[in-house]
């Protein structure tokens, strides 16, 4: 019987110990209803090299390569043999439809992502979150189905929901339903309640971009039906940054003229991601070749040293690795604004620094 209970005590003074021990686990898993999610996949460290704020946003709206169809594989971008310069990933063509489900685009097709055959596709992306880079939904269409109070909610938990099963950093909201007879544009009010409505179910950790054409941020054309400026002043605190399409006009990369005109409107440079088209496949009036670029974004960076980064769309045959290398753009972005001097991959618990 001695043996029998010191061996009892022994055993329970074990127990406690390792209920102790993994407590803190536990407690890092659980979540209620008023708990932010996160739903970060990174693992690298915040870098000390001090380029943090500095972001190399990836647009990978093309899955399938056009004409072979062959897997367009953005793991590459953080290819194990090679230093890793992107820091944010935009992926797929995303867009709500009428039913309250959410597909993605695949050669102008919308397709249910989650049939077995596009598997592949989140495979991709958990590589890279894996290797600490954040991975958005690049969410394109179905803005109009957020518009009313009365389906808000239904829309928003499709929303929701799906951001959730594919494990998603953060979203890019590229809002260009207005004009082109495009009917029940999304206005103002829903929009706030939308990224607000996502701030507080995901965390301060969530990345939540916009992708306004350049001329809606200095007064000019906007394929929003409504102010960026207002839309700052409402929610700013809640967006990221923005990812300025400066390929609405022709040749805008050519000069800086269209950034100076949206400086000059009172937006600050570190909200401001410059966007460019990495390839010609969309016009020679908005490709402009890469020596020209690079020209306008020294000025630029030396004009204003807060930049918060630049973006390339779109990734499959970008420039100027072309298709069979088409992950050698980010490390020339990298070098061009200054941020090659070490890799710059970040978890994205880091990313809403500036």
């Amino acid at each position: 019987m001695g043996n029998t209970t010191s061996s009892h005590s022994l055993w329970l003074a074990s127990l406690v110990v390792f209920v102790t021990a993994i407590t803190p686990l536990t407690s890092a898993v659980t979540t209620t209803a008023s708990t932010p999610i996160s739903l970060s996949s990174g693992t690298n460290p915040k870098p000390s090299n001090g380029l943090s704020s500095k972001r190399i946003v990836q647009y990978c709206g093309t899955l399938y390569e056009p004409t072979s169809l062959n897997h367009v594989q953005i793991s590459e971008t953080v290819n194990a043999s090679r230093p890793i310069y992107v820091t944010n990933v935009l992926y797929g063509t995303w867009s709500m439809q009428a039913n309250k489900t959410m597909t993605i685009s695949v050669n102008n097709t919308n397709v249910n992502p989650g049939l077995p055959g596009h598997a592949w596709a989140f495979l991709e992306m958990g590589k890279v979150q894996r290797a600490g880079v954040a991975v958005s939904m690049a969410m394109r269409g179905g803005f109009t189905y957020f518009n009313s109070d009365s389906t808000f909610d239904s829309y928003y938990a499709a929303l929701h929901y799906t951001l959730r099963k594919y494990k998603f950093d953060g979203i890019d909201l590229d809002i260009e339903d207005y004009g082109e007879q495009r009917p029940n544009p999304i206005t103002l009010e829903p929009v706030v309640r939308l990224i607000q409505r996502l701030r507080k179910d995901f965390g301060p950790d969530f990345v939540i971009t916009l992708a306004p054409v350049s001329t809606a941020l200095s007064g000019g054309s906007n394929m929003s039906k409504f102010s960026y400026a207002e839309l700052e002043k409402r929610c700013g605190k809640d967006i990221d940054w923005y990812n300025v399409q400066f390929y609405y006009l022709p040749n805008e990369l050519e000069s800086t003229d269209t950034v100076d005109a949206v400086m000059n409107h009172g937006w600050k440079p570190e909200r401001i991601v410059i966007g460019m088209v990495t390839e010609p496949d969309f016009g020679d009036d908005v490709f402009v070749e890469l020596p020209k670029v690079a020209k306008t974004l020294h000025t630029l960076v030396d004009k204003y040293p807060t930049l918060r980064g630049i973006d390339g769309f779109d990734y499959y045959d970008q420039k100027p690795g072309g298709y069979p290398a088409p992950w050698e753009w980010p490390r020339w972005a990298a070098r061009q604004i200054g941020a090659a001097n070490s890799t710059v991959s970040t978890s994205p618990t880091s990313v809403r620094e500036i």
